[in-house]
């Protein structure tokens, strides 16, 4: 049963004054015990299923021991029920991304975390980012000493939500011993979904720089984009400095369907002083049906 299983209805966070903000795409670097202390243990290519309300979770491995390049591929796998969601990497409006704990891994130098492209759902009249039916998290594990078993542990803190939100606090386990190995049943799964992941360079799309300016009163972002071939129905994600949040965009086609231009309202909402945005770094994420791509920009003024 999950240690935290909370009921509360799905509320926009920044309606709660929360400001958290998450950088799981980020490498994560982990100060480990002993790798000794995993030299004896059982094979286990997955941890068992965690059912939750409305959801089965589980940590999974594409291979059955370590490897020479002592990267081991994983995936943190979750089904949902029909209504039932669970959010990208950035709260958006609203949203509860989950949080990972790696520090009780044995033999683990760094994880690191992807996020295949998400839908954009409305609650209230306010967005989030989240996944439905079901999702693999493709997982990077580089470890230690890849001449010694290794024991992944991962503590996740995760929300499943439709108009209200169960929030649940779960320990994954996989245990994996060293040498070569092979490919397991659950390597084309993890792969599927890593192939939804947004790419970085390439993709046959393309963002320009964001602008930001004044316009009548409110704050907007300007981003124009291109494709190689029309798009369908584009959308941008922007993820930004702490307090700042971006709206659903306004979009135009242009050049027959290959031009995007974006409009996209701004609100400060932090408690003390706005300090403005230009010289800021931020994440776009650019999808259209199945595509997707992720570039970085800086902030410039008109």
């Amino acid at each position: 049963m999950p240690v935290v299983n909370a009921l509360v209805r799905a509320a926009p966070r920044r309606l709660w004054g929360l400001t958290v903000r998450m950088a799981l795409a980020a490498p994560l670097t982990i100060f480990l015990f002993d790798p000794g202390a995993a030299a004896a243990q059982d094979v286990r290519i997955e941890s068992s299923w965690v059912e939750t309300d409305f959801s089965r979770v589980r940590l999974i491995s594409a291979s059955d021991a370590v490897g020479a390049d002592g990267i081991v591929r994983l995936g943190f796998h979750a089904v949902f029920d029909e209504g039932w969601h669970f959010y990208w990497r950035s709260a958006a409006d609203t949203g509860f991304p989950p949080r990972f704990d790696w520090s009780k891994s044995v033999n683990v130098a760094s994880v690191e975390i992807d996020w295949p492209a998400p839908k954009r759902y409305n609650l209230l009249g306010f967005d989030s980012y989240a996944y439905a039916n079901e999702v693999v998290l493709p997982i990077r594990v580089t470890v230690a000493d890849a001449a010694k078993p290794v024991s992944v542990r991962a503590k996740v803190f995760f929300a499943i939500c439709a108009d209200v939100c169960i929030f649940n606090e779960e320990t994954f386990r996989v245990d994996l011993p060293p040498g070569e190995g092979g490919r397991t049943v659950h390597a084309d799964l993890i792969e599927r979904f890593a192939r939804l992941v947004p790419v970085r360079e390439g993709g046959g799309m393309e963002i320009g720089d964001i602008v930001v300016r004044d316009e009548g009163g409110r704050r907007v972002a300007e981003i124009t984009s291109r494709s190689d071939r029309p798009f369908t129905r584009p959308d941008l994600i922007i993820e930004g400095p702490v307090d700042f949040y971006f709206m659903r965009p306004e979009m135009t086609l242009e050049a027959g369907g290959h031009v995007a231009r974006f409009t996209i309202p701004v609100s400060y909402e932090g408690e003390g002083a706005d300090p403005g945005l230009w010289g800021s770094e931020v994440t776009l994420t650019l999808l259209d049906e199945t595509r997707a791509i992720e570039r970085r920009r800086v902030i410039s003024p008109r």
